[in-house]
């Protein structure tokens, strides 16, 4: 049975999902009846849970969102937590500053071709917006 999903209101796409609902049968099933995705059946079922709550997908231990509040907690993974880089003194960048060691209300230009794995380096001027005066000429040319 092929619908054309998108044509239908939602009171039709519940009516759609009920008619080929039976206990235990997943997602990808009535989709597969359906003629749709099984994005579109678990949307159903996420956005109006009040309206299938009669047709129930069945559990298979899955991890689950709640409306009400955030995911079941996960174990705690073991990997090791890698501290975040100290900020470097302004006395040892005059020709640049790293991303890193840079506030909000600085130039954010790149002043250096750094290869990958190389520290980039951005002006870092004061500014009231991405780039100071004289790259914001350079960045914002006018067309010939």
């Amino acid at each position: 049975m092929t619908i054309h999903w998108r044509k239908l209101k939602t009171d039709q796409r519940v009516e759609a999902i009920r008619s080929v609902y039976v206990p235990d049968i997943s997602s990808r099933k009535i989709a597969n009846a359906l003629g749709i995705t099984k994005g579109a059946v678990c949307g159903m079922y996420f956005r109006h849970p009040d309206k299938l709550a009669d047709c129930p997908l069945p559990d298979h231990g899955r991890r689950t969102i709640s409306r009400e509040g955030s995911p079941k907690p996960r174990p705690e993974k073991s990997a090791p937590r890698i501290p975040a880089p100290a900020v470097v003194p302004d006395i040892m960048f005059t020709a640049g500053r790293p991303l890193m060691a840079m506030e909000s209300g600085q130039c954010r230009w790149p002043v250096n071709d750094a290869e990958p794995g190389e520290m980039h380096l951005f002006c870092g001027l004061p500014t009231e917006a991405t780039y100071c005066g004289h790259h914001t000429s350079r960045a914002y040319r006018e067309r010939p």
